[in-house]
């Protein structure tokens, strides 16, 4: 109220609290990414997650009730993005060249911040309820399409040269997942 008075806006405390919580779900989510991924999902228990945070299991239902709904978060946070970003690049209205750059940018850089969450969504595709399953092959299919639309286009317009672009996408977008495998940067290397 002061600080509104004074000219000030102050963010309301629901909206704080909201986003309080998510910043925590996420750190919590991360965690439970990094010993997904030493461990195997099926090798990681709640228990394991909450003593990695150094909160109590109670602490740690408050953001997650299961195993299954973090690694429903995982697709969530991985494909579905990935697939609004592809899709939202896709509908532009630039060249093809500079589509393609871009969703090849946004994809990598996507994949180089958050490696860790990435590799372990596609370790553990074997543990998705069938609804998650279908989810996450929906988001992928939507990911593929968009990278064929561009290519197709830039093949119709001969920005690019002849190539069948469900095989081009497919290489281009194997290319762009595998910088989850070696990019590290604390080894020097930026995105």
């Amino acid at each position: 109220p002061a600080a509104e008075a004074r000219g000030g806006q102050r963010e309301p405390a629901r909206a704080r609290t909201k986003t309080n919580r998510e910043l925590h779900k996420r750190s919590v989510l991360e965690a439970a990414a990094r010993l997904f991924l030493q461990r195997g999902f099926a090798g990681t228990s709640m228990a394991d997650v909450a003593e990695a945070l150094s909160i109590s299991r109670t602490g740690l239902y408050y953001y997650f009730e299961s195993k299954d709904q973090m690694l429903s978060a995982l697709v969530e946070e991985v494909t579905v993005s990935i697939d609004h970003v592809a899709t939202s690049v896709a509908a532009s209205r630039n060249s093809p060249d500079e589509l393609l750059s871009e969703l090849v940018q946004r994809h990598v850089l996507f994949i180089a911040r958050n490696g860790v969450i990435f590799r372990v969504l596609t370790n553990s595709q074997m543990y998705l309820s069938e609804e998650l399953k279908a989810v996450n092959d929906k988001a992928k299919a939507g990911i593929f399409r968009n990278f064929r639309k561009v290519i197709a286009r830039g093949v119709e317009t001969a920005v690019f040269r002849p190539v069948d672009p469900g095989v081009a996408a497919l290489s281009i977008i194997g290319m762009c997942n595998w910088a989850a495998s070696w990019f590290n940067p604390e080894k020097g290397l930026t995105e």
